[in-house]
């Protein structure tokens, strides 16, 4: 046999191991989950302002513009930003453990993490925290008033549950 087909014969063996271990590689890797997508900060506001849908069409306007124009969702997202933290910290929500927290407040810039601010900013809707004595909305911009405390209450409520 000549050096030529030698060397050939030694690289169609170790073609032939490349293929095995490939194979088996593919075998042992784990299934890795995509990311699901985020929402876009169009979606987010859509979402937002869809927690006014049974109120008045002046309620409506007025939500939709503290949406779109007074920065409701960015202010309380920011809020947030501020607070997970503190959130993470076992002394802060109570022991539980951060495993848990993780799972309900999800990873920065993930879909979860979405999904936990619309549940924060649905609870503040609910409990009347964006409304102002007179009649106004409160867009969370000025944490003078307690917002941030208010915001920081609903998220532990919800990292409880």
């Amino acid at each position: 046999m000549s050096a030529l087909e030698e060397w050939k014969a030694i690289v169609e063996y170790h073609r032939k191991q490349l293929v095995a271990a490939e194979k088996k590689v593919q075998e042992l890797s784990p299934v890795v989950e995509e990311e699901p997508e985020q929402l876009s900060p169009s979606e987010m506001k859509k979402r937002v302002i869809a927690l006014a849908a049974a109120e008045s069409s002046a309620y409506k306007r007025d939500w939709k513009k503290a949406v779109n124009d007074g920065g409701l969702l960015e202010n309380v997202q920011g809020i947030l930003c501020e607070a997970y933290p503190s959130l993470k910290s076992s002394d802060s929500n109570d022991g539980t453990p951060i495993t848990k927290v993780m799972e309900v407040i999800g990873k920065k810039d993930s879909l979860k993490r979405q999904e936990f601010e619309l549940r924060v900013i649905e609870r503040l809707y609910k409990n009347g925290s964006f409304n102002e004595e007179n009649g106004g909305i409160d867009t969370f911009e000025d944490t003078a008033g307690g917002c941030d405390e208010i915001t920081w209450d609903v998220a532990c409520e919800l990292v409880a549950e």
